[in-house]
């Protein structure tokens, strides 16, 4: 069974987490190995093809040559490529597959629904980020239950003491009141995709500049606010990215869509520091150097302090700090790691765990194991793979299932294929909804077999699938239940179509 994710991330054992990397065509295929499980007597089995209750959508071919240093390809399905997104026939392609697959996934709603329910109980809903101290006030984001989206928030500091790792902002009847700068839920009304894309606070704390994209396309709209009224300032830049930084008071630094940039490091700058974040063997790497004295020579970076993670694989993220001050705040989570905050003193090299997200349900971070391991490639590249199982119920011999999550591309010939789920976003500027369109167009060509190839297209939404955190919920449960289709394993009871 072959999956073609556009951006979706996939991780049943542990809970979900937030999705901070780029999208990308992410294969994810289930490889039986040894593995023989018969279905449950009570469940369908999966010998599901086109000719059971449903013909495939079948777009028209409409060659078109294209040229590229000279050498001459035609493509059938150019056609399917829209960059305005409005014409109509393919739209109502679109549409057509998106009413193939609910039909033919139909008999695993009922299933569906639950890995939603119960993916869903294992959050805790009411919840509060990290707060991160900027001038005179705490700064954080409060979920509510039962909320798609956070509120932006921030607390009086009432003591002028330096920022230390151990700083703790007060809370309950005595402390400073909570202050309300931006509701996400109430700006997203009327919209079917919302995202702030950056939310930065000027140097003096009363105005706030936000990136705002109601599309999904990543084409960013920014306005300023008072941050005590929420009142408009000045008239939105349109049509940007959401890369914006005060300088002073009066002027917001800001980045067009003219130019893209994809740098392999990324720096952070403190007035007696240096934080460089980059990558070696594929892991992400933190280093701290200290920077010489004010008039000094810089020379090269040498002598830092490497951050230590725990996990033999994991993701690392910076986060918002300080320039002057001495402490790093970066964001970690791994396989079996729940998403979790740090905060790092870079004259001490004492690292310091504000918080890590609360999984309900009994998780336990303990049964479970992550591992890396390489492979070598048919031309010696050397392939890192992260694995991650239960300790207790995995035996390791080969004979139980796995799901194997990775990125690579595709080739489309005449012969027999996997159960395939692709899956894309119609304002994605990354991985344009035409490639997997074109994609399963082809396939649908020239496979030889009777296997599901569904394809499902986000209409309101881009690279990072749906805006709303229980939205993307629905988006893993549908997948799941994709899964479990693939392998027989839907109850009958549930079959509405055959």
């Amino acid at each position: 069974m072959l999956l073609i994710r556009l951006g979706l991330v996939v991780g049943r054992l542990p809970p979900p987490q937030p999705c901070h990397s780029r999208r990308c065509a992410l294969l994810l295929v289930i490889l039986s190995l040894s593995f023989q499980r018969s279905p449950h007597p009570s469940c369908t089995r999966c010998t599901i093809s086109s000719s059971a209750g449903m013909v495939p959508p079948v777009a028209s071919k409409v060659p078109r040559e294209l040229v590229e240093h000279g050498d001459v390809r035609v493509d059938n399905y150019y056609w399917l490529r829209d960059d305005g997104r409005s014409d109509l026939a393919v739209l109502a392609h679109l549409r057509a597959e998106n009413d193939y697959t609910a039909a033919l996934m139909s008999d695993a709603k009922q299933l569906e629904g639950e890995i939603f329910a119960e993916i869903r109980a294992k959050i805790k809903e009411d919840d509060i980020e990290v707060p991160v101290r900027e001038g005179h006030y705490y700064y954080y984001q409060r979920k509510l239950a039962g909320k798609e989206y956070a509120q932006h928030c921030r607390r009086l500091v009432p003591t002028d003491g330096p920022t230390t790792v151990h700083d703790v902002m007060p809370t309950g009847p005595d402390a400073p009141a909570e202050h309300i700068i931006l509701d996400k839920n109430v700006k997203a009304e009327g919209h079917d995709y919302y995202s702030i894309g950056a939310f930065e606070v000027g140097p003096s704390g009363k105005l706030v500049a936000y990136a705002e994209d109601t599309k999904g396309d990543e084409i960013y709209t920014v306005f300023v606010i008072d941050a005590e009224s929420g009142q408009y300032v000045g008239q939105p830049l349109q049509g940007i990215t959401s890369d914006i930084e005060w300088a002073g008071d009066d002027s917001l630094v800001y980045v067009t869509m003219d130019s893209i940039h994809r740098p392999d490091k990324g720096f952070q700058l403190f007035e007696n520091h240096l934080a460089v974040y980059e990558r070696e063997n594929g892991l992400p790497k933190a280093t701290v150097y200290r920077l010489p004295a004010l008039g000094e020579s810089f020379g090269q970076l040498q002598g830092g302090q490497a951050i230590d993670f725990v996990d033999p694989a994991y993701a690392v993220e910076p986060g918002p700090s300080q320039f002057h001050s001495n402490v790093i705040h970066f964001y970690y989570s791994s396989m079996r790691t729940p998403h979790s905050v740090f905060e790092y003193d870079m004259d001490t090299g004492v690292s310091v765990l504000k918080k890590i997200d609360t999984v309900l349900g009994g998780f336990n971070t303990s049964n479970y194991v992550t591992e890396r391991k390489w492979a070598t490639a048919s031309d010696g590249t050397q392939i890192p793979i992260s694995i991650l199982y239960r300790k207790d119920t995995v035996k390791l011999d080969g004979s139980d299932a796995m799901l194997l999550y990775g990125y690579g591309s595709y080739e489309v010939k005449t012969q027999q294929y996997p159960h395939i789920l692709v899956t894309a976003g119609l304002n994605d500027p990354r991985v344009m909804y035409s490639e997997p369109a074109k994609f399963v167009a082809k396939l649908r060509e020239l496979k030889t077999d009777n296997n599901l190839l569904l394809f499902k297209c986000e209409l309101r939404a881009g690279h990072f699938s749906k805006s709303g955190r229980f939205e993307r919920l629905r988006e893993d449960a549908f997948t799941y239940s994709f899964i479990l289709k693939a392998l027989g394993m839907i109850p009958a009871t549930n079959v509405s179509w055959l």
